[in-house]
């Protein structure tokens, strides 16, 4: 019990995501930073106890490189780079420069795996040019997708 009483006074508790097998699971770890990293995993994707305890036998958190870890422990977010590596740039007659949709589409499509990743969890690819019926003209989205975690689509 003072083990549980020195994790939640360091630590920020998601009492009401975790159960107290879980905190079972995370008193046997020694390092605070440790602790809330696998809550934090456990509490954001759900995990169950013995999937927690099947993350942490695969020490993870070890093999984390130590800028990742110093980051994780002063909460910074990371800073997420465009995933176009290169944008083609047209020049319209205003001299404006304006990316054209038709080739960032394009550009997605060639790296689909790569632009699902930059999404994160939870999206699927449902396709390109989706005809849809909108009255009584068709239409096309470029780009359909759908999110499991607010079940719904996006375009």
């Amino acid at each position: 019990m003072r083990q549980f009483y020195v994790i939640v006074e360091k630590g920020a508790t998601v009492w009401h995501q975790l159960s107290w097998s879980h905190y079972k699971l995370l008193i046997t770890l020694k390092d605070i930073d440790k602790i809330n990293y696998y809550s934090m995993l456990a509490s954001n994707n759900l995990y169950g106890v013995r999937k927690l305890q099947d993350v942490i036998r695969s020490t993870e958190y070890e093999r984390l490189p130590e800028k990742t870890k110093l980051k994780l422990i002063n909460k910074e977010e990371d800073k997420i780079e465009d995933f176009i590596k290169n944008p083609i740039i047209i020049r319209n007659t205003s001299n404006i420069e304006v990316n054209k949709e038709k080739v960032l589409q394009r550009l997605i499509l060639e790296d689909i795996d790569e632009f699902m990743k930059e999404l994160g969890n939870g999206f699927t690819y449902v396709g390109n040019e989706y005809k849809i019926k909108i009255g009584n003209k068709y239409n096309y989205i470029d780009i359909l997708l759908f999110n499991i975690e607010f079940n719904c689509y996006v375009v």
